[in-house]
């Protein structure tokens, strides 16, 4: 089938570790992939995949199909933990990425297409908007802060959900 043809080629063209569909969103747009992956399952990022430039976990990868194979990607944005859901609104040309939390905190980021490149989600430095691991303000501040509109957290402690920030403000 097609979606087995298109994974089996993706797990060839990127080197990331782990089950690919049980770890890895992929969305198509534009004639390009844009892979979403996780930061490679240990709790609390221990290695710091997720905001290392030179790793493929934890990011955005934009793929295009190049004489019909798949090129390596380019990463595009950074500081995913585990982005269990993506979608991309074509009317607004936005991605909604759920991404899980570590441990108190799951988000839904609203973030516009064009401004993804370049872009830091802020794990494993942040959890959603809590300072996760304080070591990793630096790597996370090389990278353009997102405009993004926090769609929704969810507190583990309380199962309560927040939505907030579809104003504009995060």
């Amino acid at each position: 089938d097609d979606r087995e043809r298109v994974v089996k080629s993706l797990q060839t063209a990127i080197d990331v570790p782990g089950e690919f569909e049980a770890e890895h969103r992929i969305v198509w747009a534009d004639g390009s992939l844009w892979v979403f992956t996780g930061d490679g399952g240990s709790g609390g990022d221990p290695d710091r995949y997720a905001l290392n430039p030179d790793s493929q976990l934890g990011k955005v990868i934009k793929l295009t199909e190049v004489d019909g194979r798949w090129n390596t990607g380019e990463v595009v944005a950074i500081g995913l933990r585990n982005p269990w859901r993506v979608f991309l609104d074509q009317p607004t040309d936005e991605f909604w990425i759920a991404d899980v939390g570590q441990n108190e905190i799951e988000e839904i980021n609203v973030v516009e297409r064009s401004a993804i490149v370049g872009a830091s989600f802020g794990w494993s430095y942040l959890e959603s908007t809590e300072i996760f691991n304080d070591d990793q303000a630096e790597a996370h501040a090389r990278h353009h802060q997102l405009g993004r509109r926090m769609g929704a957290e969810l507190a583990h402690e309380v199962g309560a959900m927040l939505v907030h920030g579809l104003d504009g403000n995060a």
